[in-house]
């Protein structure tokens, strides 16, 4: 799998990023790089969700996660970089 890409789903709680995560690895074929806790700008707390694959399967990922999350109102936002520098991706592992 040539990994080049990099998606990335907000959530609130945890049983958001879990709900996130169970839909993205379900609907295509990439892999988890890890779960961050976050503090927004309006103290909530909130979860990403980083993914990594090609990016087709990354875009899928990113949104049968975002669809699931909306479904359950814990959507906070997404984001998938096609095309990721190697050297910049480094930076997230």
């Amino acid at each position: 799998m040539s990994d080049n890409a990099m998606g990335f789903i907000e959530t609130a709680g945890y049983a958001g990023a879990l709900i996130a995560a169970d839909f993205a690895l379900k609907s295509a074929n990439v892999r988890l790089v890890r779960m961050e806790r976050v503090i927004g700008v309006n103290k909530l707390l909130s979860l990403t969700v980083w993914l990594e694959g090609e990016v087709a399967a990354v875009q899928s990922a990113v949104a049968s996660g975002r669809t699931a999350l909306e479904q359950n109102g814990m959507f906070v936002r997404v984001h998938v970089i096609p095309n990721m520098d190697a050297g910049a991706r480094s930076v997230f592992k």
